[in-house]
């Protein structure tokens, strides 16, 4: 026996889409970028909107603040020291447009653009000085990183280490790879 209130909501969905002209709602803390036969771009401010069916599409992205954090990474510094980090980024979407159409799947763009930063300031430092103030080293990726992602519709306003610290790395020679 088929369950009405299972179908209906799907029912619904795929009555509306035959029909030319929809509403799209853009909540208060987002922003909507709509597509018009996949070139034309209108940024659309929170309200409700119409678009018709056919030739244009509708896309929301979130322009509350946001963080997002690497996994552990392993680095070499200047003076071949190995650190063990993470990086925290806080970030908000300050160009929905650009957010939709600079880059591709934002969040992991983002973490390898920053992680490629720390792995360039990195090289640069010795442990000493990237353990004695993460906040400088933070601050010394976010300058660096904020262009970069200003391209991409992004604020950058944190750069953060959650973990960070200087590990002595054992080699074992001679051991066979697991094949």
């Amino acid at each position: 026996m088929l369950d009405l209130g299972s179908i209906l909501p799907s029912l619904l969905e795929n009555i509306t889409r035959l029909l030319p002209v929809r509403l799209t709602f853009v909540r208060p803390y987002e922003r909507g970028v709509k597509f018009s036969c996949g070139k034309h771009v209108t940024v659309l401010e929170p309200g409700v909107h119409a678009f018709w069916n056919y030739w244009q599409d509708v896309e929301s992205v979130s322009v509350a603040l946001q963080c997002v954090e690497s996994q552990k990474l392993a680095l070499t510094t200047k003076d071949g020291k190995t650190v063990v980090l993470s990086i925290a980024v806080q970030y908000s979407i300050a160009d929905a447009q650009a957010y939709w159409t600079a880059v591709q799947d934002f969040d992991q763009s983002l973490l390898n653009m920053i992680e490629g930063e720390v792995s360039r300031v990195v090289y640069k430092k010795t442990a000493a000085e990237i353990i004695a103030d993460p906040q400088r080293f933070g601050d010394a990726v976010n300058t660096v990183a904020s262009r970069t992602a200003k391209k991409w519709g992004c604020e950058i306003h944190n750069v953060s280490l959650p973990n960070l610290a200087v590990a002595k790395v054992i080699r074992l020679v001679g051991d066979a790879l697991p094949t």
